[in-house]
């Protein structure tokens, strides 16, 4: 929902440039770090994978899958540390549960031929909600999970998921954010389309599809802000709360009248979208409007939804995507570390970034390697102002297949000013 709208910090460390110590760069820095007062308390260094193996021996094997999101591996301490409820609560902080309340995953493939892993993970329990070539989103019955965190293997449905054959990730969906919020329909004579709806223009005879996250209440509209009658799909664990693309529909239909829509209702991640596309191209649409975007990629054109949209070029079909709507809210820099602890210093003598917030954030670190085979490895954590530790994104990036430099998290917090860590 609007209200509700997610912070989205960019962090980008070029480790490529490490040698340049101290050259670093910030977007607003003084809106960043002159807004509050920095937190009063140190924070407290991480627990690494390695010492919760060594703590918990149970999940040391598990803790130790490289091909398993750390996000699960929380999930798992969480639960050895506080129970079922405690385990329960981190899911929802950090994004991990369905509508349903079962457990969302992605599992990233090395082949698109993914046919028969489905079969398997029906077979096994386990649904499979949004599947496109590389990508299968499932959801794992929560009370499965619950039955093995009590048993001598906790945790071994995610053990089950990466041996599978083809499975090179197990990851938690990152899904896009809607761009531009409390949108205007303003547009129209901005950019003067009146004038050419006078001469005749208005669209007709266009098919136009809008690919977004949500279009709650689209039908109260139909014959007033949108035309009498829409063609609409819904992919994934689509929130059936989220209205921003009804109100991205108004605006097209304000600047074309004459068109006709399809709304392709999606949830955000790489498996819904690329079914969403494939409606939307298999309805015939001449043009594709899809005002979201999301943190995670090489920003070369080379990532996974760069080459869907290339594909949907290639046909003729025109792709118009928000841009610029994050210019203000990311950070840039080279990894600076003059003390040698092992964090990154944000500015000399500073190593937490404050994140400010409408109740969560989504955060996501990337940084200059091979994306298909990356090496160099960085981990990133979420401090409350009293330096405690809330979240952490700890996947392996070790040159093995798969492996991506970035780390991701996302987590409630209340409104509460959140800082993020590197090391």
């Amino acid at each position: 929902m609007f209200e509700n709208k997610v912070v989205r910090i960019l962090l980008i460390v070029g480790v490529l440039l490490i040698v340049a110590a101290g050259v670093v760069m910030y977007v607003n820095r003084d809106a960043f770090m002159n807004r509050v007062a920095r937190p009063a308390a140190e924070f407290q260094p991480p627990r690494s994978l390695d010492e919760l193996a060594q703590e918990y021996p149970r999940l040391a094997s598990i803790l130790d899958d490289p091909e398993l999101d750390s996000v699960y591996k929380d999930f798992l301490v969480a639960y050895e540390e506080g129970g079922e409820e405690a385990a329960i609560a981190l899911a929802e902080r950090r994004g991990m549960l369905t509508p349903e309340g079962d457990v969302a995953v992605t599992l990233v493939l090395d082949t698109e031929e993914s046919e028969p892993l489905i079969a398997q993970l029906e077979a096994a329990g386990v649904t499979v909600v949004s599947a496109y070539r590389d990508r299968i989103n499932v959801a794992v019955p929560i009370y499965l999970i619950k039955s093995e965190l009590q048993s001598e293997q906790p945790g071994a449905i995610f053990d089950r998921l990466t041996e599978l054959d083809h499975v090179i990730s197990v990851e938690l969906p990152a899904r896009r954010v809607g761009d531009g919020d409390g949108i205007q329909g303003e547009g129209v004579g901005v950019i003067g389309a009146d004038v050419w709806h006078q001469a005749g223009l208005t669209g007709a005879g266009v098919r136009i599809g809008i690919l977004d996250l949500g279009f709650a209440g689209y039908q109260s509209l139909l014959g007033i802000e949108l035309p009498d009658s829409v063609t609409l799909e819904t992919f994934g664990w689509y929130d059936d709360e989220e209205v921003h693309g009804a109100a991205c529909a108004e605006i097209v239909h304000e600047v074309a009248p004459g068109a006709e829509l399809f709304l392709a209702w999606y949830d955000g991640s790489d498996a819904a979208m690329g079914d969403a596309v494939d409606w939307l191209l298999s309805q015939g649409v001449d043009i594709i409007s899809h005002s979201a975007s999301g943190l995670i990629g090489p920003r070369d054109g080379t990532s996974w939804d760069s080459r869907l949209v290339d594909e949907v070029a290639a046909r003729g079909v025109l792709w118009v995507n928000s841009a610029g709507n994050e210019g203000e809210g990311h950070y840039r820099g080279v990894f600076t570390d003059e003390d040698g602890d092992g964090f990154h210093e944000f500015a000399p003598g500073d190593e937490q970034l404050p994140l400010f917030n409408n109740g969560y954030v989504q955060v996501a670190l990337n940084w200059d390697d091979d994306w298909e085979h990356a090496s160099q490895d960085y981990d990133l954590f979420l401090y409350d102002s009293a330096g405690n530790e809330l979240a952490s994104s700890q996947d392996t990036q070790d040159g093995s297949v798969g492996n991506e430099p970035v780390e991701w998290l996302r987590y409630d917090t209340g409104g509460e000013t959140v800082y993020a860590v590197i090391q």
